[in-house]
């Protein structure tokens, strides 16, 4: 009696099995991924295009390739995120939440991180954590409008954590921390034809409310030049018109011969304080 039903109990699962297995081959992931990409232009003003989306054992959809572009980012080319991942968050559910853990290759670096919506049904409002690592500057390609960070090269990194609605995503509150390696910056303050500015290390936090960014603490410190500066900047649509005000000290040092002999003879000294102020089109530098 009990061999038998063992033996129907097997029958039942290895239906289940392939029942699943069929389910989950012939899953319309195409109609799926026009979906995503519809309610995102929708819910965030985006164009998304999601590329060979397919399922990941065991809980996951992987896709090749993501690209999301928008005219409000400032951004001449599109955010293209390859060889990419999208779990399922099982501990979201017990609280009926949507979880979902991501990862993939963004500008030759790596992105992962976290979203939880605040239902399953008609969600309103998300949590998210995310993580960017060696990410390459130089391929970012920024809008010619956005003159005073064109010229920005090295490795980003740095966490995230934000919250808002999903009806409105320039409502995003939260906070985080950036890191900059082996960077360059090419400048032009007043009185200077231009310095450049290499091997630039530097970290700084950040708190993000509505529309505004507080930039509590950036140090830095490069090949003859270390520096500090604090501020806030302004966020605006489109992206080139947002405010920046940023204050600080910076210190030119031997260390660099050429730099320090060019600051010296233009400016008559090698450490200043500076302040940069105006939009991210017409950014004004002044030394007081």
């Amino acid at each position: 009696m009990m061999k038998r039903f063992f033996k129907i109990l097997g029958y039942v699962m290895f239906g289940i099995f392939v029942g699943t297995a069929l389910i989950v081959y012939r899953f319309p992931y195409d109609t799926l991924a026009k979906r995503i990409e519809a309610e995102s232009s929708q819910r965030l003003g985006c164009e998304l295009s999601i590329e060979e989306l397919g399922y990941r054992f065991p809980l996951s959809l992987a896709f090749s390739r993501m690209s999301i572009e928008s005219k409000d980012l400032g951004l001449a080319a599109p955010i293209v995120v390859n060889s990419g991942q999208i779990k399922a968050g099982l501990l979201a559910l017990v609280s009926w939440k949507l979880g979902t853990g991501f990862s993939g290759t963004l500008f030759s670096g790596e992105v992962q991180g976290s979203l939880v919506l605040d239902s399953l049904l008609g969600p309103e409002s998300y949590a998210l954590d995310f993580q960017l690592q060696d990410i390459d500057l130089g391929e970012l390609k920024l809008s010619e409008k956005i003159a005073v960070l064109s010229s920005l090269q090295g490795s980003l990194s740095g966490v995230w954590q934000l919250q808002g609605s999903l009806r409105n995503v320039m409502e995003t509150s939260g906070s985080g921390k950036m890191a900059i390696n082996q960077g360059s910056l090419e400048l032009a303050p007043p009185g200077i034809k231009g310095i450049q500015l290499r091997e630039l290390e530097g970290e700084g936090d950040f708190a993000l409310e509505k529309r505004k960014l507080d930039i509590e603490q950036i140090a830095f410190s490069g090949r003859g030049v270390k520096g500090k500066a604090q501020g806030r900047a302004s966020f605006e649509n489109p992206l080139d018109q947002t405010r920046l005000e940023l204050e600080g000290t910076i210190d030119f040092t031997s260390e660099a011969p050429q730099l320090y002999s060019l600051v010296r003879e233009s400016m008559k000294q090698t450490s200043f304080q500076f302040v940069m102020q105006g939009p991210l089109q017409r950014l004004e530098y002044r030394l007081p």
